[in-house]
């Protein structure tokens, strides 16, 4: 099971220095926001910790991909998941985590989950069988960017929590940030500063 009194402690940090909540997406990616405001390794281990992955083995079978995860307050009402899910064919279950005391609990798409009175972690996964899309024009996509826009999940890096990737799935995306570069001077067709 995960250090639960940790992965407690995380979600505090993370929950006081949230100043919105897309902060709260995606927290266990060490490349995003989570990563400066809290420890987004403690909340990568707590996704893949041997407990979890086996809950999410036992509904989905072997082959397992964890795409995303989300940070919820205590009394927060889990979102319906599915309409913005990525994944052809859309298909996959969540991990409730919680950060304290209590046992994990696996929903999938479209099963309601009650609110719990502490910090909850989501864990996102599709069967290795589906294929994560990352084209913008993929509906779950544009759905996503209607709804929540400063939220893209087709950014998002994976990870193969067990089994095999037999979808073929692109496991470079997300992994690499892109590296600041300046913006073209207006009108020079290049990158340099000219002296005027």
């Amino acid at each position: 099971m995960p250090d639960r009194a940790g992965l407690s402690a995380v979600a505090s940090r993370l929950l006081a220095r949230a100043r919105h909540p897309v902060e709260l997406h995606h927290v266990h990616n060490p490349w995003r926001h989570a990563a400066v405001q809290a420890d987004a390794w403690a909340m990568l281990d707590a996704c893949l910790a041997p407990e979890v992955v086996a809950a999410m083995v036992a509904r989905l079978g072997p082959d397992v991909i964890l795409w995303g995860s989300q940070l919820l307050p205590p009394g927060v009402v889990p979102p319906e998941e599915g309409p913005f899910w990525p994944a052809d064919p859309r298909a996959g279950v969540v991990v409730l985590i919680p950060c304290g005391a209590g046992p994990l609990r696996v929903a999938a798409l479209g099963e309601a989950s009650a609110p719990l009175d502490l910090p909850v972690l989501i864990a996102r996964t599709i069967p290795g069988q589906s294929r994560f899309r990352r084209d913008a024009g993929f509906a779950a996509h544009v759905a996503l960017a209607a709804a929540e826009p400063l939220l893209n999940h087709a950014l998002a890096p994976l990870w193969l929590a067990a089994g095999v990737d037999a979808a073929q799935n692109d496991f470079v995306t997300g992994f690499a940030p892109t590296p600041p570069a300046w913006a073209p001077a207006q009108g020079s067709g290049n990158n340099r500063w000219t002296a005027g």
